[in-house]
């Protein structure tokens, strides 16, 4: 369950992204599952939603240098904004070049990448609910399955590369698909990145 923030606006904006970022990763999934809209709207919309993110860590960082007191070390929030924009980045990325090689048939590898983004988005959305309600100790076991999806999305990757470099006849194809796997990946290092900034908070604050 996602708790927004009350009466303070880092954390309000915060709190923003992270919906932006789950909205982000549920339509990513449900075009990836149902392709129900074309792949340019699919490219268009993602493309959106990383806007809205950018809005938000501008404000933030607006609200940083205006503010006398913040509600955990100014550095961490800036930090962990920068992670949760690092990822909605590397999705948006994605869906680019996704429509730039038209890929438009999703394997199971694709669609478990997926499963793994959708499941590491919700784990951070737990993780900042708990972080604005500063119970700061229930935050490690997100931290630890953020960690160990980017662990199962490593082992995805080694098993899609053999895949396509055994199966894949199209040279262009191979090299296609081998680039779409690795950002797959690189989007899960990044939701690792926004534990790894989760993992400082409570260091400073426990």
């Amino acid at each position: 369950m996602f708790f927004k923030p009350k009466d303070d606006k880092l954390f309000d904006k915060i709190g923003q992204i992270v919906l932006v970022l789950g909205e982000a990763t549920n339509y990513f999934s449900n075009y990836v599952k149902s392709d129900n809209v074309t792949i340019e709207v699919f490219a268009s919309t993602m493309k959106d939603y990383e806007h809205q993110a950018d809005t938000y860590i501008h404000e933030i960082t607006t609200i940083l240098n205006k503010a006398f007191i913040t509600p955990i070390e100014r550095e961490d929030i800036q930090e962990l904004a920068i992670k949760l924009d690092d990822v909605m980045d590397g999705m948006e990325e994605l869906a680019s070049r996704m429509e730039i090689y038209q890929i438009t048939e999703r394997d199971d590898f694709i669609l478990e990448f997926t499963d793994i983004l959708v499941a590491a988005s919700n784990e951070i959305a737990n993780a900042t609910s708990l972080l604005f309600q500063r119970n700061f100790l229930a935050i490690e076991p997100h931290i630890i399955k953020i960690k160990e999806l980017e662990s199962q999305a490593d082992k995805v990757l080694n098993n899609c590369i053999r895949h396509v470099f055994k199966e894949q006849k199209d040279p262009f194809r191979l090299i296609q698909y081998k680039e779409i796997y690795e950002m797959f990946e690189d989007v899960a290092d990044n939701c690792e990145g926004v534990a790894n900034a989760l993992e400082t908070v409570i260091m400073r604050n426990v």
